[in-house]
């Protein structure tokens, strides 16, 4: 929809590297990669620890709650490319693989909070979140898919990642990862995640947090049942920017 001249979006300032038919990186590291070879096979990774693999409870997927008060970037959620329309279409699936359980915050504060905007008839609306979440009420649905899951047990880095804002950073994590030596590849059964950061315009140190859903790694690796695993975290750009103050193993439901 980028090439097409006679569209709006068109701008031919655009960087022609990114145009088809390059290949969507989705774990770009501050170099750029363009073996489709190399991409494809980690970007089907990426989404399906992002999607499945990883995403057992709320926070998995939309990120940790931020109420006020709360200190700023308490955790980042799910992976978010290209248009939002795709995004929608990725949040679908997701609450469709929910199943009964349940799909969206309850709180009040959250449901209640609500925006003004102008409609097609330059009338100004009111519309809350809640009206939002149901994408009938929005007039459109895809065809969803249901798929139970069980007790789930994650990794989490509790407010323990300090990062500078104004940094381009991304790092790793692999469970009783063997290999010594940084590949390009995360498609193997160890790679648990990632923690990234588009670089802001202002320079402030923050601190967040990631969640890695553990439970399937582990029976793929056949170590649900040891007492200890090995964390290994690769620093693919800035490493040298970034703090990690503790990782932990919790269970959740």
């Amino acid at each position: 929809m980028f090439v097409k001249k006679d569209s709006p979006l068109f701008n031919p300032r655009r960087n022609q590297d990114h145009l088809p038919p390059a290949t969507t990186d989705l774990n770009y590291a501050g170099k750029p990669t363009t073996d489709p070879s190399k991409i494809i096979p980690n970007n089907l990774t990426e989404m399906y620890s992002e999607m499945v693999r990883n995403v057992s409870t709320l926070e998995d997927f939309y990120g940790a709650k931020y109420v006020t008060g709360d200190k700023p970037d308490p955790g980042p959620g799910t992976v978010e490319r290209g248009s939002h329309t795709a995004l929608h279409v990725l949040w679908s699936i997701w609450r469709g693989l929910r199943g009964p359980k349940p799909k969206d915050f309850p709180e009040s504060d959250w449901l209640n909070a609500n925006f003004l905007f102008y409609d097609e008839n330059a009338q100004l609306v009111r519309v809350k979140v809640a009206d939002t979440l149901e994408n009938q009420k929005m007039g459109f649905v895809w065809q969803e898919e249901q798929k139970g899951q069980g007790k789930r047990r994650r990794i989490a880095s509790d407010r323990g990642i300090e990062v500078d804002t104004a940094k381009f950073v991304r790092f790793e994590v692999y469970i009783n990862d063997e290999d010594d030596k940084a590949d390009e590849i995360i498609d193997k059964a160890e790679y648990a995640g990632c923690y990234s950061q588009v670089p802001h315009k202002n320079s402030t140190k923050v601190k967040s947090k990631i969640r890695l859903g553990l439970t399937e790694l582990l029976e793929d690796l056949d170590v649900e049942d040891d007492d200890k695993i090995l964390v290994s975290l690769v620093p693919r750009a800035g490493g040298e920017d970034i703090t990690i103050g503790g990782i932990k193993i919790i269970y959740a439901s």
